[in-house]
């Protein structure tokens, strides 16, 4: 074999690579800065509001580009103006990991969730229906069919939820009462697929916690606000956030970069 040859091949093999990677890190600065505008806290809270009726105020929001994942801090989420009491949701922590392959298509399916309810005040008006029955109410008053393609092969690798104490308020009486209950419930689940037996659990759990009657729809409902899916039984809402150009990018030089990474 030529000697010229080997040493100009690996020499070849090493800027190959060098390129693929460079593109790859473009590409990831890009995703950055998209995800720092789109995903920004302001855009999801009010994204939540339309979509749930509820006041939303979102605090902060991460990207942990190397781990695909996005995270969301202190979400709270406030009655209509029809309660007597303003506090229902605070959520310390909302994070999913999106790989960016599927992103850059417009596929909005989490390969892992977490979240972390701080609080939650179950309200109980003078009149009607609590502020949990209203939620769920309200979030699933929409056709939500027609908005996007449910794809039944859906799976988290993980899912990890906790919930600290639960507030319930009941104003039926002429003097209201106040039910505190700590749970600080935790649990972990692997290879989820349907919101649905995964929330019939998290009920059953909390009923022996002293909890009962927190229906599964009101978790279930908590994910149909969102602009990702991750249970192939709740329907996403598409965001149709992606920028122009970044997309384009990826399909001119995603072979490259992965031709690069596959020359090792």
């Amino acid at each position: 074999m030529n000697p010229v040859k080997l040493i100009t091949k690996p020499i070849g093999c090493l800027v190959s690579l060098l390129s693929g990677l460079l593109l790859l890190l473009v590409i990831g600065v890009a995703l950055l800065y998209w995800a720092a505008i789109a995903w920004s806290p302001g855009v999801l809270a009010t994204w939540m509001e339309q979509h749930s009726g509820f006041g939303v105020r979102i605090d902060d929001a991460s990207l942990e580009l190397l781990d695909q994942q996005i995270a969301f801090e202190d979400i709270v989420v406030t009655n209509p103006d029809s309660f007597p009491e303003d506090d229902f949701l605070h959520i310390r922590r909302l994070a999913f990991k999106l790989p960016y392959a599927r992103v850059l298509g417009g596929d909005f399916r989490a390969t892992a969730a977490d979240l972390e309810i701080d609080s939650l005040t179950m309200v109980i008006p003078p009149d009607g229906d609590s502020n949990v029955g209203q939620f769920i109410d309200s979030v699933y008053r929409e056709e939500r069919e027609s908005l996007m393609e449910t794809h039944s092969d859906q799976m988290l690798d993980t899912f990890r939820i906790f919930i600290g104490q639960v507030l319930i308020e009941n104003h039926r009486f002429d003097r209201p009462s106040l039910q505190k209950v700590s749970l600080n419930y935790e649990a972990v689940f692997t290879n989820v697929n349907q919101a649905d037996a995964v929330f019939a659990q998290v009920r059953r759990e909390l009923s022996q916690r002293g909890l009962p009657g927190v229906s599964p729809a009101f978790f279930e409902a908590i994910f149909a606000t969102l602009p990702v899916q991750c249970f192939a039984d709740i329907p996403p809402v598409a965001p149709g956030l992606i920028p122009d150009g970044i997309e384009d990018a990826v399909r001119e030089h995603g072979d490259e970069a992965k031709k690069a990474l596959e020359s090792l």
